[in-house]
């Protein structure tokens, strides 16, 4: 809790960006197959990110998710519930 009060980090920002992949690779996994643990591991590794203070990462986050919500949803990953078959 000192770290994150006095904002000295405890991680590299090059750390914090190792935990981007498997955050969207849950995410994805959530979409795809759904489940609540994928969701829930989603949400943990979303709020470490948060956490750890890297604005930098916080900013290839939302990115990250935008891009991602928006191959979901022109239909570039098969197999998502978000996305009818035509």
């Amino acid at each position: 809790m000192s770290a994150f009060l006095e904002n000295e980090r405890g991680f590299d920002v090059t750390s914090a960006f190792l935990l981007l992949l498997p955050a969207l690779y849950y995410f994805n996994q959530y979409l795809s197959r759904g489940g609540l643990p994928q969701l829930v591991v989603f949400f943990v590794l979303l709020a470490l990110i948060v956490f750890l203070q890297h604005r930098t990462v916080w900013l290839t986050t939302a990115l990250a998710l935008v891009l991602n919500v928006l191959l979901v949803l022109t239909g570039r990953v098969e197999g998502c519930a978000l996305v009818q078959p035509a």
